[in-house]
């Protein structure tokens, strides 16, 4: 259900979504989030939905090997899913995403691009999201969950982006 969703999701991606992410990957615009990840702002899709794109920081992770930053982002995709079976807000989709030799996730920003706080307590798996303080999960990598990845879902030819030197396919 949360893998069809996501795909759902991908159809209403636009051209300038996708640009942002390619930029996001160049370093031409600044993160919002920080930790073991940059989080950067992609814009909205066709049907309103803040799309945020989740990538490793360079500084910390440049000797990873694309396999193992799929991995990593698999099973963050994986794990979403389980949660969001189990009844617990996550990310509203997740769509692998891959550029030359980094790998990423576009996902919901909680933020509503800027326009919602969001705390994350340190430690916690989850944070606290919008006026009305929502939990959502959204620190779910392999060290919350770590899933044996065997296939590729999220990351799958056909259902992940690829993006290019500033070419999309």
């Amino acid at each position: 259900m949360y893998f069809g969703k996501s795909q759902q999701v991908k159809r209403s991606f636009t051209p300038q979504i996708l640009d942002k992410g390619g930029a996001a990957f160049a370093g031409d615009i600044e993160p919002f989030g920080f930790g073991q990840v940059h989080l950067y702002r992609t814009g909205r899709t066709s049907s309103g939905l803040y799309v945020a794109l989740r990538i490793f920081r360079t500084e910390l992770y440049n000797d990873w090997t694309l396999c193992s930053q799929i991995k990593w982002f698999e099973n963050y995709c994986l794990n979403a899913e389980e949660l969001d079976a189990e009844g617990k807000e996550v990310p509203g989709f997740c769509i692998g995403v891959i550029c030359d030799r980094r790998a990423g996730i576009f996902t919901e920003d909680m933020t509503a691009g800027g326009s919602q706080d969001l705390e994350h307590p340190a430690d916690e798996a989850f944070a606290y999201v919008g006026p009305d303080r929502r939990v959502v999960y959204l620190d779910i990598d392999p060290v919350f969950r770590e899933k044996k990845v065997e296939s590729l879902k999220y990351f799958s030819l056909g259902k992940m982006f690829r993006l290019s030197q500033g070419t999309r396919v």
